[in-house]
């Protein structure tokens, strides 16, 4: 939007710029929540007596989600309408 401005002034294109902005929040906001279940899970796994029954059925440690900042920064918007 910068290289033309004249689109600054476009309301669709405001609404389309809000809109990914709102849609970044929620992912942001889906992240954290995943990772604190990853965190609470983890957790309950690692203590006694958890530990014992994790083992026996093959409870492992989760990975945290994580978004490459550069893919948050800089979406590809082409790939949605194509």
């Amino acid at each position: 939007m910068e290289a033309y401005p004249e689109l600054k002034s476009n309301e669709s294109a405001m609404h389309l710029q809000r809109s990914i902005n709102e849609w970044n929040e929620q992912i942001a906001a889906a992240q954290r929540n995943y990772n604190a279940m990853v965190l609470q899970y983890n957790n309950s796994i690692a203590v006694f007596p958890n530990n014992i029954l994790a083992s026996i059925f093959g409870f492992r440690r989760q990975n945290y989600l994580d978004i490459i900042e550069e893919e948050r920064e800089n979406p590809n918007i082409k790939k949605l309408f194509s």
